[in-house]
């Protein structure tokens, strides 16, 4: 129950990299993610390719985006092939509604 509270959590929450406060920050994008940006490189790493506007930036942060997505969809179609999407979507509400 708590992981799903934080999967939901992790779709609604929003940084900027672009923020010098990550310039030194060796942790990932997001630390409970498994996408190969997560697991490869650090927030500093990504807020120095965003500022030196270096196309890596934009690959990095989308195949950490597509890799949220595709969690996102898959727990969709799992609340609702156990016919929980409506609690699923309060949820996310919630948790969207907070961030």
């Amino acid at each position: 129950e708590e992981k799903k509270k934080n999967d939901i959590a992790l779709f609604s929450s929003k940084i900027n990299l672009w923020d010098p406060k990550y310039k030194l920050d060796t942790s990932p994008i997001s630390p409970t993610c498994g996408c190969y940006a997560c697991k490869t490189y650090s927030r500093a790493y990504l807020h120095h390719l965003l500022n030196t506007h270096e196309m890596l930036a934009q690959v990095l942060l989308q195949l950490h985006n597509i890799y949220h997505f595709q969690a996102f969809f898959q727990e969709i179609r799992r609340a609702i092939s156990e016919s929980r999407f409506t609690e699923y979507r309060e949820q996310f509400e919630r948790a969207f509604d907070a961030a």
